[in-house]
């Protein structure tokens, strides 16, 4: 993903990388972020407006198309809420960090 940033000290508009945005120095001096990728938001859903789904912009038209009516058509394919990941075994779906609390810096 590449950004725009305008500097405060030369106001010129330039792109970074995402390893370039890990860098606080860069946001130090930085007043203004915008994201160059532009993502066309639409409902994956006739029934249910809050199902959303982001596609990107920049895809050939007959193509956003096609991904569009895919993901439509398997809508039922998602989970929204944990309640609609039933029958999931907890193991699968749950996160835990391996964190040595013996080791000290």
């Amino acid at each position: 993903m590449l950004v725009n940033l305008a500097t405060s000290e030369t106001e010129e508009v330039g792109q970074i990388s995402m390893d370039d945005i890990l860098d606080s120095q860069i946001f130090e001096s930085s007043s203004e972020v915008s994201i160059v990728e532009k993502f066309e938001e639409f409902s994956i859903s006739k029934e249910d407006n809050s199902k959303q789904m982001r596609i990107w912009c920049g895809l050939e038209p007959e193509m956003k198309r096609s991904f569009k009516e895919f993901l439509r058509a398997n809508v039922d394919g998602f989970a929204w809420k944990h309640s609609d990941m039933v029958g999931i075994d907890p193991q699968v779906s749950c996160h835990a960090s391996k964190i040595d609390f013996q080791v000290n810096e």
